[in-house]
């Protein structure tokens, strides 16, 4: 028994596939159309006012469903890349307080070179994306003895004061 679509649910289906692949023929057949009238059928399609009307709902939709993914590809990154900060910022910092209660002078010098070495590769700030920026204060805050807070997350500074760095 087979499972035929109307001839809507046909356009609808190939302007999908179409929408996706690019390629009448496939989405010709993907809709239901024979393998061998699947050319013909495409270009027939194609040429309906309904169906390049579907088409671009299909890439509307497409797209949207797009920038949806590349957001949270973009939020998870930048989660990612605040949370390495974050833990090169506690490790230094711990390891610079250790050295400087034990009098280790030249342990605590390394640490602020590191630091130092580490804000003058992202120098100029002015050529920086707004989120490396971001860090940049975050880090730089941090350094100077300050806590930031920041997503509901505080990483303590030297001084013990808390500053929110806002998003905008």
């Amino acid at each position: 028994m087979t499972n035929a679509l109307s001839p809507a649910e046909k356009r609808r289906t190939f302007a999908t596939e179409y929408a996706v692949h690019q390629n009448a023929a496939k989405a010709a057949v993907a809709a239901g159309y024979s393998a061998r009238s699947a050319k013909v059928a495409g270009s027939r399609l194609l040429q309906r006012s309904d169906v390049q009307a579907l088409i671009e709902q299909a890439r509307r939709i497409q797209q949207k469903s797009l920038e949806e993914h590349a957001a949270q590809a973009g939020e998870q990154l930048a989660e990612d890349v605040i949370a390495t900060v974050e833990q090169w910022v506690r490790e230094v910092s711990s390891t610079y307080e250790e050295a400087r209660s034990k009098g280790n002078v030249n342990g605590a010098a390394r640490c602020l070179q590191l630091i130092g070495q580490h804000l003058g590769t992202l120098e100029p700030r002015e050529s920086l994306s707004e989120e490396t920026a971001r860090l940049y204060e975050m880090l730089s805050r941090v350094v100077a003895g300050r806590s930031i807070a920041h997503n509901g997350r505080v990483i303590e500074g030297t001084n013990g004061h808390a500053d929110e760095l806002t998003d905008g």
